[in-house]
């Protein structure tokens, strides 16, 4: 999905198996995004942001999932350049351990009840945001937790910080994702 001067509304839908060069599930320019109850999984960017890229975009993401996702340079789920970002009980974090996630440039990045990233990564975010802001989050060591049962894409391990949290009614075994 590219969007330029638009404004973009994405409500329970997934967004997967996608390639462009920035942005390999959603790219957006002086844009503003809404999505809600949504998946980016499994998208490849050649560049930045195999997820997501916003570029001077204004917007929320609730009750969503980025995770899995790839980049040719860095951020593999979202890079975030000079905007406005309010991130409600969502997941942003690695599929897997070794994943590069996120990265955020410039702009103000609010966040409540979401599972991020470990403290180290988002301590490095706040230095290149003009207002960093997070209420009750859950701060993943990204090398020693697994949010998913192998195989089953989107469901909880045994150990999984989804599990008692309420992140995971966010998506439904009955929702139907396109």
């Amino acid at each position: 999905i590219y969007s330029a001067a638009s404004n973009i509304n994405i409500h329970s839908t997934l967004i997967t198996d996608n390639t462009a060069n920035e942005g390999g599930g959603l790219a957006a320019q002086y844009s503003q995004i809404s999505m809600f109850k949504s998946v980016i999984f499994d998208n490849l960017a050649v560049n930045w942001g195999g997820g997501m890229f916003l570029s001077s975009t204004t917007g929320n993401i609730s009750f969503s999932v980025l995770t899995g996702n790839q980049s040719g340079q860095f951020a593999d789920d979202g890079y975030f350049y000079s905007g406005e970002l309010n991130i409600l009980s969502s997941i942003i974090a690695p599929y897997e351990t070794n994943e590069q996630n996120l990265m955020f440039n410039d702009g103000e990045l609010i966040v409540h009840y979401s599972i991020l990233p470990s403290t180290v990564e988002t301590e490095n975010w706040q230095n290149s945001l003009e207002a960093f802001s997070e209420t009750s989050n859950i701060h993943l060591d990204i090398s020693a937790t697994t949010l998913f049962h192998p195989g089953d894409v989107f469901y909880p391990a045994v150990s999984s910080p989804l599990i008692d949290n309420a992140s995971f009614a966010m998506i439904h075994e009955n929702d139907t994702l396109l």
